[in-house]
């Protein structure tokens, strides 16, 4: 990866901080951090050039999912963050 993201922070139900870094040009998030596990960087799928290959393992947040959206059985599933 090569540039420089903007940052954008905000403030979770439990007190921390979520971090999303992003394209300044296009606005496509690139990567994300949360202050409850700090040593962990999310990458967004997106910025992969073959995401086809990715598997994904759990799915959270999903008591505000669109009601069209399916999300298959076999992950891990939190109505909200993970505990």
């Amino acid at each position: 990866m090569d540039g420089v993201a903007s940052r954008y922070d905000r403030a979770t139900d439990l007190g921390g901080t979520f971090e999303n870094y992003f394209c300044p040009e296009c606005g496509s998030t690139v990567y994300f951090k949360g202050s409850k596990n700090a040593d962990v960087t999310g990458v967004a799928i997106g910025a992969f050039v073959d995401a086809h290959t990715m598997t994904p393992v759990r799915s959270v947040w999903e008591e505000s999912k669109h009601g069209w959206v399916e999300i298959p059985t076999a992950m891990q599933h939190f109505d909200r963050g993970r505990p």
